[in-house]
This record gives C-alpha cells, sequence and structure tokens, in this order.
C-alpha cells in the first residue's frame, strides 16, 4: 500500500515518520513553559497530535486521490483491451488467450499513466508468476474500484472460454460517462481558490502566535536587567 502511494518507506518508518514530525513541535513547548507562557502550551500540545495524525493519514488520501485519477484512466484502458480482442475472437483455447491477456497488459503499460503504472506492472508480474485468475482478482482488490471488479470477472470468465465481449463493451461505455462525471466533479471543487482563500488565516494565526510568544520574550528579557 506504501509503494502504491508513491511513499519508498516500510510501515515502521511510515509510523516512525509521524511520531519525530510531531516530535518537533515539542521544542517550542519548551520555550513556551521556560518563558512562563503557560496557558498557550495546551494548544501547542493540540498541534502536535494534529501533526501526528496528518502524517499518519496522508496515505489514505494519496490512495484515495490514485483511485480518483484511475476512475478516470479505465474507459480507455478497456478500450485497448477490446481492441486486442479482436484479433483472437472466436478462438476458444485457454492458453491462446492466457498468451494474449499479457501482452495486451505489458502493451498497455508502454502508454499507462504514472499513477496506474505500478498496479499494472504487479498484475503482470503476478500473471508470470502465480496462476491468472489470482492475479486478476489480485489486481482488483488493490484497485478496489466496482468498476475494476466487473472488468476482473469479465476477463477471467473470458479465460474461462466464455464469450465476453459485449460485456466489455458496456463496461466501457458505462466507465466512460462516470468518467466525464467525475471530471466535472473535480473541476467544480476548484481547490486552487480554495488554498489561496486559506493562505491569510494562516498568516493572521502564525503572527498572533508569533507576537504572543515574542511579549513574553522581552517581558523576560527586562527582569533579567
Amino acid at each position: 500500500m506504501l509503494r502504491r502511494g508513491g511513499l519508498a518507506l516500510t510501515p515502521k518508518e511510515y509510523h516512525a515518520r509521524a511520531l519525530i514530525c510531531a516530535a518537533f513541535t515539542l521544542p517550542l513547548l519548551i520555550l513556551l513553559l521556560a518563558i512562563g507562557a503557560t496557558n498557550i502550551a495546551p494548544a501547542i500540545l493540540i498541534f502536535s497530535v494534529v501533526v501526528y495524525f496528518h502524517f499518519m493519514t496522508d496515505l489514505k488520501d494519496k490512495l484515495k486521490e490514485k483511485k480518483e485519477l484511475i476512475e478516470i484512466e479505465l474507459p480507455s484502458f478497456v478500450r485497448s483491451i477490446l481492441y486486442k480482442l479482436e484479433d483472437v475472437r472466436g478462438s476458444n483455447e485457454n492458453t491462446v488467450v492466457q498468451v494474449d491477456l499479457i501482452q495486451i497488459f505489458e502493451d498497455y503499460l508502454k502508454v499507462a499513466s504514472e499513477v496506474f503504472y505500478y498496479d499494472i506492472a504487479v498484475l503482470i508480474m503476478e500473471m508470470k508468476a502465480k496462476d491468472i485468475e489470482t492475479a486478476l482478482r489480485n489486481f482488483s482488490e488493490r484497485v478496489g474500484l466496482l468498476e475494476v471488479s466487473f472488468l476482473v470477472n469479465a476477463l477471467i470468465g473470458l479465460y474461462s472460454g466464455e464469450h465476453q465481449g459485449e460485456a466489455l463493451m458496456y463496461l466501457a461505455k458505462d466507465m466512460d460517462i462516470k468518467a466525464k462525471e467525475a471530471l466535472r466533479k473535480n473541476l467544480g471543487k476548484l481547490p486552487g481558490k480554495i488554498k489561496m482563500a486559506s493562505i491569510p488565516l494562516v498568516v493572521v494565526t502564525l503572527a498572533s502566535l508569533l507576537y504572543v510568544i515574542g511579549s513574553h520574550l522581552v517581558r523576560s528579557m527586562g527582569g533579567l536587567f
């Protein structure tokens, strides 16, 4: 899951990163206690907890974003499978279909987007190292999309010698509609404007915190002379 999210960390390193980042806020807490600003200290503790949970949940956010991008790419992925299956239409031999399925995914891997590359590469590896059905079901479980589950069931049926051309065509049309809807939703969110609107609030908050800390420092320094 960490590799799918683009994080080159082990589970232990991922957890340790969250702890270390949260610990970096503690020196500020010590400084506040040293200058007597005990009333602000609980806010630093809360901020430390927020930092910890932020780094513990960023993988979930990355995987969610990855899933949305894959959902947009799925229609073209299914169409590429349909085009390749035209060459073996009418064939009922499992060995021919099996080799063709592996070749289909290898061909698509050359043009796959960065967000979909890892999952397809692992699928190809498992198809060669294990059996076709197990590899396809693992692929469906990793991606976690209902459309991929339908696709996998169709391909498993195809591998068993069943005719699945119409089912795949219907699936491609259905996913094309959903991809357009998802694209419209993403355009409607306008994340850039939201981020720009939040900048003044962050600046004001930091300025207020620095002002309070500075005031306590000045008073403490004044008491030394």
